[in-house]
């Protein structure tokens, strides 16, 4: 086996010369190979009917692998849901729910990653979702579906209130997907 010697030099402003990265076979098993996020800061409302999956894909992260590394996701969603109904959220990956992300399905209970029960008007509820993920080599994008099963059409809101009045008490909220690649 052979190494090849490289200056590194420790700069006095902290900087580092002589060293780009290391690769992916240096890094200890458990260590952060990379990080993705993407915040999204403004509003999205969706009309879902009962029982009907909203695929929400314009909120979601991408991240590419490899090997048999792991992805931890991280997201913090704020939502609201008319007065008194339930949101589900499940976490999704490349159109498919993400495997044992999503409960297990029981009797007439809905399946679901995580779940929030608004009680409308100027309430924003936050949910969060931590997950690793074994998605293998490749690219994976992770976005989230919504549904309720409160009957009819609802609408479902993304970092607003169901009532979203122009004033103080209506709050507007920032959600976010962060994606941490681990060395397996």
């Amino acid at each position: 086996q052979s190494f090849k010697t490289m200056a590194i030099t420790i700069n006095g402003d902290g900087t580092v010369t002589g060293l780009t990265s290391l690769p992916d076979s240096a890094m200890s098993v458990g260590s952060i190979v990379q990080v993705v996020q993407t915040v999204k800061t403004d509003t999205e409302s969706n009309s879902t009917a009962n029982n009907t999956l909203w695929d929400y894909t314009g909120f979601n992260a991408a991240i590419t692998t490899t090997g048999s590394n792991k992805v931890l996701v991280l997201v913090k969603l704020n939502a609201a849901i008319e007065s008194g109904s339930n949101i589900f959220i499940i976490l999704r990956k490349g159109g498919s729910d993400v495997t044992g992300a999503v409960a297990s399905s029981v009797s007439s209970r809905s399946a679901a990653t995580s779940g929030l029960r608004s009680t409308g008007g100027s309430e924003v509820e936050e949910a969060s979702i931590h997950f690793l993920d074994s998605p293998g080599a490749g690219t994976h994008t992770y976005n989230l579906g919504f549904k309720h099963s409160d009957g009819g059409t609802k609408n479902i809101r993304v970092n607003r209130s169901h009532s979203d009045g122009d004033s103080y008490d209506y709050p507007r909220t920032v959600s976010s997907i962060t994606l941490m690649e681990i060395k397996a």
